[in-house]
């Protein structure tokens, strides 16, 4: 409701973004294809998230030379969307993924010519960079996910490594969703009020 009030976007749960996390290390299995689109080694993951801040979704264990359109493809919702999605539910992702029913993306440049367009773009920008403050929110509160100082050198480093992201993020959401606590006084004539 929130979605469609605020930005017209009706039945939106959530925003995807793809991030990459930094490896301190060159890995010494299969260099090559750590290697990202930025030149540096890394591991390439998709984060879905709801508009409370909370990752319900993270699609790793891919290498920094995998695009994020592939990665999305492992993802439960996209390979299952009736499972996962309600009728009229989406998601809002950006200009590199795969579009579907369940995923909304901006309109591209040779498609984005009338104002309703670009107006479309406009609101859906400014709800979608809600996800980049979450994976900002993460990475900044679990500094080991801004460089990550593990060596890869065999297979079981590697889903040591998978395994360091998916805690911090389990950890994200305990910490980022915790309520906060108020100080209530108790009135002696409501007992079990606290």
């Amino acid at each position: 409701m929130w979605t469609g009030n605020q930005y017209g976007f009706y039945g939106c749960i959530g925003a995807t973004d793809g991030t990459t996390f930094l490896l301190a290390y060159q890995p010494a299995l299969h260099p090559w294809t750590h290697y990202d689109r930025k030149g540096r080694y890394s591991l390439n993951a998709v984060v879905t998230c709801d508009w409370s801040g909370r990752i319900f979704s993270i699609v790793q264990g891919c290498t920094g030379a995998a695009l994020d359109c592939f990665v999305q493809t492992l993802a439960n919702w996209h390979r299952h969307p009736g499972i996962v999605f309600s009728a009229g539910q989406n998601l809002l992702g950006d200009k590199g993924k795969k579009y579907s029913a369940q995923e909304v993306g901006p309109y591209l440049r040779p498609e984005c010519t009338s104002s309703k367009r670009r107006n479309f773009n406009v609101q859906m920008s400014r709800l979608h960079v809600r996800s980049e403050h979450v994976i900002r929110a993460l990475k900044g509160r679990w500094a080991i996910l801004k460089e990550l100082r593990l060596g890869l050198s065999q297979e079981k480093d590697f889903a040591h490594a998978t395994t360091w992201i998916l805690a911090c993020c389990v950890l994200h959401n305990i910490f980022f969703g915790e309520p906060k606590m108020e100080t209530l006084s108790a009135d002696p004539a409501e007992p079990g009020e606290w």
